[in-house]
């Protein structure tokens, strides 16, 4: 027989103000390189400076090595070598 809502037990004050709690973000460095540590991928501003560089990457107004010694990060050193 399936359970039924009376079948079970309420929750006490204690255990819904434990449901509440946020739990803080775990910090971790942005993936541009630079070390700042935030809550997502990217520090605020970060990503649009760098898709900023890969649209110059892209038109030919820098290159893709050029975008690597910008950016040291693993994370964007593959992401240029796709660029070009």
């Amino acid at each position: 027989m399936p359970a039924t809502t009376k079948d079970k037990p309420k929750m006490t004050e204690e255990t819904k103000a434990k449901l509440r709690e946020k739990k803080p973000k775990e910090k971790k460095p942005c993936v541009c390189g630079c070390g700042t540590l935030t809550g997502g991928s990217w520090a605020p501003g970060h990503d649009a400076r760098f898709y900023a560089a890969v649209k110059k990457v892209r038109s030919g107004d820098m290159t893709a090595a050029d975008l690597s010694k910008q950016y040291p990060s693993d994370t964007i050193k593959n992401f240029s070598e796709r660029a070009h």
